[in-house]
């Protein structure tokens, strides 16, 4: 597992098992020996949101967790508005719990500028049985994200290291100190 440091973007090694939360982003690392240098000049950067949050915590009833308004805006559409931002132009948001709202809601993306594809789950497949849904719609490299988290990161850097690592997937992670209502990842001593 390679980490980034933040204040340096240089890689580390952790030195002792740490905990970690998830910002819930990942990359798909090349299959093969060659990768593309610049990602800048890959065509169709594809972003997958999982979107299937219930809520429930929240009291939400009407709306799925990603279509939680911030500073008046669904924080789905913050995360588009990112995406747009550094290049991605084809999103694909797997949903459930209210999948309606958020398709209501983009459409087919054209009112940000991206391409949209809605994928519905009948049942909460979690990440790995969301993206076996859409395995033949990706491309080799592609990022995802958790539609319930606020966020806010350079995206071509965190590609352009994910580019630079020997390894399948590259995960942003922050230190996390309230591990009862966060994903955690746990680096074990020596790993990485």
């Amino acid at each position: 597992i390679c980490v980034q440091n933040n204040i340096t973007g240089k890689p580390y090694t952790m030195p002792e098992a740490q905990r970690f939360k998830s910002y819930g982003v990942a990359i798909s690392g090349s299959r093969s020996t060659s990768r593309s240098s610049d990602y800048k000049k890959e065509k169709g950067m594809q972003l997958v949101i999982l979107a299937g949050g219930k809520g429930t915590r929240l009291g939400l009833t009407d709306i799925p967790k990603p279509m939680c308004p911030i500073a008046g805006k669904p924080l789905l559409e913050r995360q588009i508005e990112l995406a747009k931002t550094y290049g991605f132009d084809e999103i694909f948001i797997l949903s459930g719990h209210l999948a309606h709202v958020i398709s209501d809601y983009f459409g087919d993306g054209s009112r940000w500028g991206v391409k949209i594809h809605h994928i519905v789950e009948d049942k909460p497949l979690g990440t790995a049985g969301a993206l076996k849904l859409i395995e033949n719609k990706l491309a080799e490299n592609f990022m995802v994200i958790y539609g319930d988290v606020v966020m806010d990161f350079d995206m071509q850097a965190m590609l352009a290291f994910a580019n630079r690592m020997p390894a399948v997937a590259t995960l942003l992670v922050h230190p996390n100190n309230h591990p009862y209502d966060s994903d955690l990842l746990q680096i074990e001593a020596g790993a990485g």
